[in-house]
Order: structure tokens, then C-alpha cells, then sequence
């Protein structure tokens, strides 16, 4: 069993990569793009926070809502490798879904890319025992970026 949910979710992490670096191929920059506008731009929509659709919301609330209760567990002294996995299956799934039900505009897109990186980043880093500490220290750097350049508030 351990093998198969091993074998799920790194070819979700994986797939869930590959889409969010593809899933918006037609717009590709061109090579003279990429050097003036770099990938990681995290920007405001011309001052404003983009906007964040009901998908992205629920999403983002699932990863928000695990990593509160990681982070009571880990108060306490209660936290386990099991729950650090816990969070980052969470954290990949709910990626998965906003990348699958993805109606951004380019520049949103690209944006939110940022965010979508450090998060499969922190996915990741949870099932490493070593890294779960600054796992969750880039989580709630995601979620804070995540609050202040789209238009969803979440009590970090």
C-alpha cells in the first residue's frame, strides 16, 4: 500500500509540475521575452491584487486549513512524519486541482506560477523529516504571498 500512495504522489508532483509549467503553452515568451520579463515575477495587476476565483479559493483554503492543523500539532509537540505527508498530499492535491480547473489570464497566470512553485517546493520538503521545519516556514511565506497579491484573505 505504502508503495502505491509512493508511486501516486510523485507522479502527481510530477504531472502537477509538468502542468504548471505547460498549461499555458500558447503563450509561451519568446526567448527575448524571457530575458527582459524574468519567470518569477510575483507582480501586482497594476496595483491591484488579481483576482482569485471560487476554485483557487477552496483550494488554497484546504492547504490553509492542513497547515493550521500542523501547526497546532507541532505546538504541542504532537506533530508527526505522517502529518507533515498529510499536508503535503493536501498541498499537491489541491494544486493539481487549481492547475487542472486553470481559467487565469497569462500575466495571473504567471504570477500565481510563483506561488504554485513554492508550494510544490513545500510538498516536497515535508516528506523529508530534516526539512519539515523550513517546509513550514515557506508554507506560511506562500500563504502570506498568496494573501497579498490575490484578492483572498486567509488569517495567517
Amino acid at each position: 500500500m505504502k508503495t502505491i500512495f509512493a508511486a501516486l504522489t510523485i507522479t502527481l508532483l510530477l504531472s502537477s509540475t509538468f502542468a504548471a509549467e505547460n498549461h499555458h503553452d500558447h503563450n509561451k515568451p519568446t526567448s527575448e521575452e524571457k530575458n527582459v520579463h524574468p519567470k518569477s515575477a510575483l507582480v501586482l495587476n497594476s496595483g491591484k491584487k488579481w483576482s482569485a476565483d471560487q476554485d483557487m479559493k477552496e483550494n488554497m483554503e484546504a492547504i490553509y486549513k492542513q497547515f493550521v492543523i500542523f501547526n497546532d500539532l507541532s505546538k504541542t509537540k504532537k506533530s508527526t512524519n505522517k502529518d507533515a505527508i498529510q499536508l503535503s498530499a493536501v498541498i499537491n492535491a489541491s494544486a493539481g486541482n487549481i492547475i487542472s480547473k486553470c481559467k487565469m489570464e497569462p500575466k495571473q497566470d504567471q504570477a500565481f506560477h510563483v506561488i504554485l512553485s513554492d508550494l510544490l517546493a513545500v510538498a516536497a520538503d515535508l516528506k523529508k523529516p530534516a526539512k519539515v521545519e523550513l517546509a513550514i516556514e515557506s508554507l506560511s511565506r506562500a500563504l502570506k504571498n498568496y494573501t497579498k497579491y490575490f484578492d483572498h484573505s486567509l488569517p495567517i
